[in-house]
């Protein structure tokens, strides 16, 4: 793993969606996800949630075929399992390669799919197909798809095993959601209002109060004085890289999380939530991006439109000469994240898209005006607008 990521100030905007009066006053219209139809366990992740799939189908020590660029947080329940990650090959808006993908789903006893940002992955029937005929056992990520459809279907119902990360669309602290297609789950979990943590109740509250100063006021992205990147996180990260199979060694997987049903109260909020409320806020703050990035130099959309049923997670966007400005946006502020941490033996693609895409945030909690602050900020930067003498020699 590459271990260059560093930590910086928090965004001044929250990445993720946040509890706001709004959303528990929505009269729920429509179904619910179809995650929450079918009889479905409740992590506190969506990691978690994959490391059960892996001891429930008894793959320990077995092949599990990835897509060429994936987050950390994936691949570690794989490598606790003491399976081996292979990887196949995307096209350039993150669609599966089908050919590349059947020539390697020979030698894996798994595959995981990922519908990345809420993209639906168009091949997703012949993809099935594919697993069928060699019989894998196909395992769909939608922990970037909680809602939409392709080919007439919800996503999440092609593979055996479906993951959803609810706090990705959803207020809440906890939540990853394992339903299964054709197969029983052994034991379902839907936590009660007993499993209800007061802290956590507390916390939901508190990022709640957080998000809504956020909107409220006037917000200045820059910090006063940019620090220096810490290196502390590099030091960690070595130290956990350089330790095999310790228990401890894991950034963002707790192992002991495996057996553990999600908080109570983010798992009843589910419950109570438009859903088309949501998907039609995201779809319009997505497609503000589109045209607010259509003509900026120096970097573009990896996806130039939205299908009828797609349900955005974030807004991809590729930057070409990131490391220029990379940092900046991070000291500055600006809400975007990215998967840095690529393994070593990842497809170009992988590492291309590690270091210069973005993941923008177009969740419901966003007004219009914070989409275009975001997009003024980067489009100025990546430009090369004069620089403030704050952020000069970062």
């Amino acid at each position: 793993m590459d271990p260059e990521a560093v930590n910086f100030p928090a965004p001044a905007i929250p990445v993720l969606p946040y509890l706001t009066l709004a959303q528990l006053t929505l009269r729920r219209r429509g179904p619910l996800p179809v995650f929450l139809q079918r009889p479905h366990a409740f992590f506190r992740n969506g990691r978690s949630a994959l490391a059960s799939v892996l001891l429930r189908e008894g793959l320990q020590g077995r092949r599990v075929l990835l897509p060429g660029y994936m987050c950390k947080s994936v691949i570690e329940p794989i490598i606790w399992s003491r399976s081996t990650p292979l990887y196949f090959a995307l096209d350039d808006a993150l669609n599966v390669d089908l050919d590349d993908f059947e020539r390697q789903v020979r030698d894996a006893d798994a595959a995981i799919v990922t519908h990345f940002f809420g993209i639906p992955q168009a091949d997703m029937p012949r993809i099935a197909e594919i697993c069928r005929k060699h019989d894998v056992l196909l395992i769909e990520d939608c922990a970037h798809a909680f809602l939409g459809e392709v080919a007439g279907r919800s996503l999440g119902s092609f593979g055996d095993y479906a993951i959803a990360s609810t706090v990705k669309f959803c207020p809440g602290i906890e939540g990853g959601l394992l339903i299964a297609n054709g197969r029983a789950l052994e034991r379902e979990m839907h936590p009660g209002w007993r499993s209800a943590r007061l802290n956590s109740a507390l916390t939901l509250l508190d990022r709640g109060v957080a998000g809504y100063r956020a909107r409220r006021r006037r917000r200045a992205f820059a910090d006063e004085v940019v620090p220096p990147a810490p290196a502390w996180r590099a030091e960690r990260l070595d130290a956990i890289e350089a330790v095999p199979n310790a228990a401890g060694r894991y950034e963002w997987f707790d192992p002991q999380d495996v057996a553990v049903a999600g908080d109570g109260f983010s798992y009843k909020l589910l419950y109570l939530l438009d859903y088309e409320h949501i998907a039609r806020v995201r779809r319009e703050n997505f497609e503000r991006y589109l045209r607010a990035f259509a003509d900026v130099p120096g970097c573009a959309p990896i996806i130039d439109t939205l299908q009828a049923a797609t349900v955005p997670y974030m807004f991809p966007l590729f930057v070409e000469d990131i490391e220029r400005v990379f940092r900046t946006f991070k000291f500055e502020r600006i809400p975007i994240w990215r998967w840095e941490q690529q393994p070593v033996d990842v497809p170009a693609i992988g590492k291309r898209y590690g270091r210069n895409l973005l993941h923008l945030p177009c969740h419901q909690c966003l007004r219009a005006a914070d989409i275009d602050a975001i997009a003024s900020e980067i489009g100025a930067l990546v430009a090369g607008a004069p620089r403030s003498p704050r952020v000069q020699g970062a």
